[in-house]
């Protein structure tokens, strides 16, 4: 950490002889000193909370770990044990009109604050650090005096704060220091009537009891989030929020930092493995979660790892099915469930299990194993109702009822899905996308145009923020607009959707899932001879029957709607000897089916 600083601070002398002393004389006791004290660093280390610069982060993460705890102690004896009904805390600073845009347009709605964050009991303070009245202001920025409420200081040992007015060598400051992560609910803005430049903000201070809803959102999120390994911390909190590219440059500078034989390096590597998964590069994956696999397996205590083998196992399973490896998958999974002593775990492989048969077109069986993951999941989590872990189940569960053609229990579930992402989820994760993408089925099948291309539009904005653009995600929800605008009669943008599906797949790593494949390529071609382009439909017709017969000759019903197409291309052709030769095959097929 201070190698960084002398980096960051080399014209600096004075700076120089101030980082010197720290190297000296650091000890994790006076943090709160050195962050008083040292101004740059404050800065420093606040800059990189908010830019989330994850190589920063990683060298401020023992000073971070310091400055919570002792902000832990400082609270423990001044509101813990003296508990004060009510408090009056004011902030002032510049902010950029975007971010101020921010906060006035989520009135009544919760903030987290990125970063240990400064009040100060004193308004006089506050104004003058907001430059209220100023007629010179830094282009492009206002004046903002944040008026903070604490109602009961009682109750916010998880997200301390403290008064460093004994500690501060600025004691007129009279400052109290909030930690990361903290919440509070705006409740008002208002601007200083003469002055479109200087502003109010009314924010009131979420504490734990304040909202249950939050509460135990939070507290499922700790314990995944430090489950194991302290320093997965941050990386695991980045995975949930779908930053999948700082998720990685975090865990790959951990892996430069620790030793090859320490236990945190299996769960490392099943980190970076799920990051691929959610990137959409399987195969990357598989050899992160393998590796995992040996260093668990190498090791001498293996009951002791056989609910990490077994998470691992199903892992590897995950992606065997979506690189088209089912039967594969499935035996990972058999695995899993064997080694696994956890019900969670157990869940989290049953999800995967039903995901197999969904995919096969077995829903009766796939909703059977969906429904056990959410027995398990709602007896383990009943005090955790908007946990994410829920809210994949009902969406899973949803799409299922979906596909059954039961749009009413397709609806109750995804909507309860929203409705629990909404709540605990940032608004680019990929897992709102897919019921998005749900969601819009069900419209597309009531002819709800309008709301399903709302729907999916919506999903495809997400997803393009966050996934790369060969994800096969991209490619379902381009499926799916296209499925719209064909219902609109607009067949120019359809094709182009579809295309573009099409694109997407033979890009990825899922371009292996050769029913997904097969299925878009059907598809364009019903567009282009719906179109008229009989020449592109047939050629098109006949790279779908070659796919399907390739990877999956047994899927006769799909084979007999590809060869019936195929007669209708020749039909209007005019070529009836090969349109006829096709309709044989087709019945044959269909047939077979049955």
């Amino acid at each position: 950490m201070v190698e960084e600083c002398k980096n960051y601070e080399k014209r600096n002398k004075s700076t120089k002889k101030v980082i010197e002393e720290l190297r000296q004389n650091y000890k994790a006791s006076e943090v709160l000193r050195y962050y008083t004290a040292t101004s740059f660093l404050f800065r420093l280390f606040n800059e990189a909370l908010r830019t989330e610069n994850i190589d920063f982060l990683f060298v401020f993460r023992f000073f971070s770990a310091d400055v919570y705890n002792q902000l832990c102690q400082l609270y423990i004896e001044q509101f813990l044990n003296h508990q004060i009904d009510s408090l009056e805390l004011f902030r002032g600073q510049f902010m950029t009109i975007d971010e101020f845009n921010i906060i006035k347009e989520n009135v009544e709605r919760l903030i987290s604050i990125n970063s240990f964050f400064s009040t100060t009991k004193d308004y006089s303070v506050a104004s003058i650090f907001s430059g209220f009245g100023d007629q010179n202001k830094p282009l492009g920025q206002i004046s903002v005096l944040f008026q903070i409420e604490i109602n009961d200081t009682g109750h916010s040992i998880k997200r301390p704060f403290a008064s460093l007015q004994e500690i501060s060598k600025i004691q007129d400051e009279e400052e109290i220091l909030f930690s990361v992560g903290t919440i509070f609910r705006i409740e008002d803005v208002t601007n200083i009537p003469g002055s479109n430049q200087d502003w109010y903000v009314s924010l009131k201070l979420v504490n734990n009891d304040d909202d249950n809803e939050i509460t135990q959102h939070r507290k499922e999120l700790e314990q995944e989030f430090c489950h194991n390994c302290d320093l997965c911390s941050l990386g695991s909190a980045l995975i949930k929020m779908g930053d999948y590219n700082k998720a990685e440059r975090y865990f790959q500078i951990i892996l430069e930092h620790v030793s090859q034989n320490q236990t945190t390096v299996p769960l490392i590597y099943t980190y970076l493995g799920i990051i691929y998964h959610n990137k959409g590069d399987y195969q990357k994956a598989l050899e992160y979660h393998q590796t995992a696999l040996e260093y668990y397996i190498e090791r001498n205590h293996l009951y002791y790892y056989e609910d990490e083998i077994g998470v691992t196992y199903t892992h590897i399973g995950s992606n065997y099915n979506q690189l088209g490896k089912n039967q594969l998958a499935l035996e990972y999974f058999t695995k899993a469930i064997q080694i696994q002593r956890s019900p969670r775990r157990n869940a989290y492989t049953f999800n995967q299990i039903a995901l197999i048969y969904r995919d096969n077109g077995d829903y009766q069986l796939a909703l059977e194993y969906f429904q056990k993951a959410l027995d398990i999941d709602e007896n383990i989590l009943k005090l955790h109702k908007y946990n994410p872990s829920l809210a994949t189940v009902y969406n899973n569960i949803g799409e299922i009822y979906s596909r059954l053609g039961d749009d009413d229990n397709a609806l109750k579930n995804l909507e309860h899905a929203l409705n629990i992402r909404l709540k605990g989820t940032v608004s680019t994760h990929t897992d709102l996308a897919a019921i998005y993408n749900n969601l819009s089925d069900i419209y597309i099948r009531r002819k709800c145009f309008d709301k399903a291309l709302e729907m999916l539009e919506t999903a495809l904005e997400i997803d393009t923020q966050v996934l790369p653009d060969n994800h096969p995600s991209l490619a379902v929800t381009h499926n799916n607009i296209a499925l719209v605008y064909s219902g609109k009669d607009d067949l120019t943008k359809a094709i182009y959707h579809q295309e573009a599906a099409i694109k997407i797949m033979l890009k990825s790593d899922a371009k292996n899932n050769a029913a997904r494949l097969a299925s878009y390529q059907y598809n364009l071609g019903c567009l282009q001879f719906t179109f008229g382009n009989n020449t592109k439909a047939l050629k098109i017709f006949e790279k779908t029957l070659k796919t399907q017969l390739e990877y999956s000759p047994k899927d006769h019903e799909n084979l007999s709607n590809t060869y019936l197409s195929l007669s209708r291309v020749y039909e209007k052709d005019g070529n009836i000897s090969k349109a006829f030769e096709c309709l044989e095959k087709s019945v044959e097929n269909a047939c077979i089916s049955l």
